[in-house]
């Protein structure tokens, strides 16, 4: 189980200098510290430490620094050697998650780690289309692939994991209604629920009309809908004249007029 990070700074911190003693291991009884019981609260009576060189706490460190969660290069730049984490893969405190990516294993994560992975493989990467649907909740639809937004003519990676789907954007569709959000604390670029619906329409041979029509439909029941940002984004999508289309026919059926919003 992951330690909070106070408890965990004050481990580190006492396993370092016993270490520096030549002492193996230390373990280490919560109950002769009241701050520390308060802060431990349910993860039990005692901590106990291995034996552990100082080139693997301080790596262990820099991951909890990068939310559990960094590239090798992230790694590398912060002293950390190659090495150090083969090793820690092999002991099994760390995981290679893609070429180039590591995760720290005793980590909790999110049902949305495959959209951070996905960025630090790529990136330059927006989260968009089905995925970004999935993450604002406007599709019943769970995508096993991330969708992931590239500026055209740019690199696009082969990874084996997490599984990927490229969509090339032009210069101005790409840089158009970008959010930024935590996930796991890591900042993840996801574009906006009325730039996601304009990008469903663009690309709809490709992911199903069925998918863009779901996504405006239930874009329009969000007490939160922007029509404004739909009509903007959709010119930018080149895809006015389809949402026009589009919006009359839903809320036509559903006893509105569009003449004043396209």
């Amino acid at each position: 189980m992951l330690l909070p990070d106070a408890v965990y700074e004050a481990v580190v911190d006492l396993v370092r200098a016993r270490l520096e003693k030549g002492e193996e291991c230390v373990k280490f009884d919560c109950t002769i510290s009241s701050t520390l019981i308060k802060t431990c609260g349910g993860f039990g009576q005692f901590l106990y430490i291995g034996a552990m060189k100082k080139s693997e706490l301080n790596s262990l460190k820099v991951f909890r620094q990068h939310n559990g969660l960094a590239r090798r290069a992230d790694l590398l730049q912060a002293g950390i050697q190659s090495r150090t984490l083969g090793e820690l893969v092999e002991q099994g405190k760390v995981e290679r998650v893609s070429r180039g990516l590591f995760r720290l294993a005793e980590y909790e994560y999110s049902a949305n780690v495959s959209l951070i992975e996905a960025t630090k493989v790529v990136p330059g990467g927006i989260i968009s289309l089905l995925s970004s649907l999935s993450f604002h909740e406007l599709t019943t639809q769970n995508p096993i692939e991330v969708y992931l937004a590239v500026k055209r003519d740019s690199w696009r990676p082969r990874v084996q994991y997490p599984p990927i789907r490229v969509f090339a954007f032009s210069s101005e569709a790409f840089s158009a209604g970008v959010e930024k959000h935590k996930i796991d604390n890591h900042e993840v670029r996801v574009y906006s629920p009325a730039k996601t619906v304009c990008d469903c329409l663009k690309f709809r041979n490709k992911i199903g009309k069925d998918v863009a029509v779901e996504a405006m439909r239930d874009y329009l029941r969000r007490r939160d809908r922007d029509l404004e940002a739909l009509r903007r984004y959709a010119k930018i999508c080149r895809v006015k004249k389809l949402l026009s289309q589009y919006l009359e026919a839903m809320l036509v059926f559903w006893g509105h007029h569009t003449y004043f919003l396209i």
